[in-house]
């Protein structure tokens, strides 16, 4: 494994700990379960990054983009400061998540692990939009 795919790794494990605290955080019941999913993709996508073996389904992740309408091609981040807590704490995640992304994207630019960077870009997708749905904006 690569230092930029260790590092990535490590990023994705703070995501998860951002995540644990979103999760204690946000007030929608709704969200708090989407949380719990969102982590288990996350951490399935990092042994995906940490082994190369093609084990990680991403149609759970597919049905959370078709859901929230997610866009994946555009890179998004709040503009304002957030009101509530659980919200700061989503928009982390989908920072750390981001930054991920990148180390994943810059170990390899020849051949990136493709299904690993544009899940984690399904990923932070996601995350922005729990973020809205948390804050109010839906």
């Amino acid at each position: 494994m690569l230092n930029t795919e260790k590092e990535a790794c490590w990023i994705l494990d703070e995501a998860a700990a951002t995540l644990s605290l979103a999760y204690n955080l946000v007030e929608k019941r709704k969200i708090k379960e989407i949380i719990l999913t969102l982590q288990n993709e996350l951490l399935a996508l990092q042994d995906e990054i940490k082994s190369g073996v093609h084990s990680f389904d991403p149609a759970t992740l597919d049905a959370l983009v078709t859901r929230f309408d997610v866009d994946t091609d555009s890179v998004k981040s709040s503009g304002k400061l957030p009101a509530k807590l659980g919200t700061a704490a989503l928009h982390l995640a989908q920072a750390k998540v981001r930054h991920a992304a990148a180390k994943v994207g810059l170990s390899n630019p020849w051949g990136i692990n493709k299904l690993a960077f544009d899940n984690l870009n399904k990923l932070a997708g996601v995350l922005y939009a729990l973020a809205g749905d948390e804050e109010g904006a839906t």
